[in-house]
């Protein structure tokens, strides 16, 4: 019996740098948008929906793992998303 795979993610990590440059490139997303960064407390979702579906597609991927403090998040979908940006807002006051 074998296991099949459905689903192509990509993982990032705190780890290794590569949750801050996802982050990095969002608040990029914020600048061309608004040109400047907007606090936390007035995140956008239509700038991060889009971002995230761009994010998706140009990786080709269906889904996110997101490895945070050797925790790990699953992202697939909007609603994903916005929860792991609201528990990092709580997380890092």
């Amino acid at each position: 019996m074998g296991f099949k795979c459905y689903k192509k993610a990509v993982i990032l990590s705190d780890e290794d740098g590569s949750l801050d440059n996802f982050f990095e490139e969002l608040r990029c997303e914020y600048d061309r948008n608004f040109n400047r960064y907007l606090p936390v407390s007035k995140r956008d979702e239509r700038v991060e929906k889009e971002f995230l579906r761009r994010f998706l597609e140009e990786n080709k991927v269906d889904m996110i793992i997101v490895e945070y403090r050797r925790k790990l998040y699953i992202i697939e979908d909007f609603y994903d998303f916005k929860k792991f940006l609201d528990f990092l807002d709580r997380y890092e006051k």
